[in-house]
């Protein structure tokens, strides 16, 4: 879905990483494929919602959620999010 706003060329990659890096205040959390990869590996993925904004909003308050459990900030949660996409291999998935 493709709402009035939306700029050809940016999709939710780059959006989130936008807010992402100009927020000072680490409110903001990456989205992108390997976010949802990985939060489905650890079966912490939120359920998809009707409209790409509400889906990214439910998927930041984990993001957030993880942060907070975790005592970090959420660009070492995107290297985190990485490490266990690529490196870590969950048996009984």
């Amino acid at each position: 879905m493709i709402g009035s706003l939306h700029i050809k060329g940016i999709g939710r990659n780059i959006a989130t990483a936008v807010v992402h890096i100009c927020d000072e205040k680490d409110r903001y959390g990456l989205w992108n494929n390997r976010t949802e990869e990985t939060l489905k590996m650890l079966r912490r993925a939120p359920i998809p919602a009707p409209t790409p904004s509400e889906t990214y909003s439910r998927t930041n308050l984990e993001l957030n959620q993880l942060k907070k459990e975790l005592g970090t900030n959420l660009m070492i949660l995107d290297c985190l999010m990485w490490y266990i996409r690529e490196r870590v291999k969950i048996i009984g998935n």
